[in-house]
């Protein structure tokens, strides 16, 4: 009767912890305001800083503004406003259609892989 009762236990254990890891990672994630990545980033592919776009992400709309004719060989359009995610930031079109999303690496580093298999990375410039 004991193994019975162990066995019933069990599953519900494991689905406590589950949900208690699952929500202490979801509070870690904070939305960054978007003042915080106002500011000149250069956009380019890892290991390849020669071909860059200057880009200024500004907050106004969020309004993406600089050499968004450089970005289009990456991303097949120009981007034209951007979004704060919690676990990165999200280039979007002219509707708002979201183009690409770059992760955060740390370090006012952002990355993205292309369909390609390249590494496009947006990393923040001095002001």
């Amino acid at each position: 009767m004991k193994i019975n009762h162990v066995v019933r236990i069990v599953p519900v254990a494991v689905a406590l912890l589950v949900g208690i890891s699952g929500a202490s990672m979801a509070m870690s994630l904070k939305l960054p305001d978007p003042a915080e990545l106002s500011g000149k980033w250069r956009l380019s592919l890892q290991g390849n800083t020669d071909e860059a776009c200057e880009l200024h992400l500004n907050t106004d709309v969020p309004k993406l503004t600089g050499d968004l004719a450089c970005a289009v060989k990456w991303l097949h359009e120009a981007p034209t406003g951007w979004f704060p995610t919690p676990d990165g930031l999200a280039f979007t079109d002219k509707e708002g259609n979201r183009l690409i999303h770059l992760n955060n690496m740390g370090e006012q580093i952002y990355q993205a892989r292309l369909p390609g298999g390249e590494v496009l990375v947006l990393g923040r410039l001095a002001d």
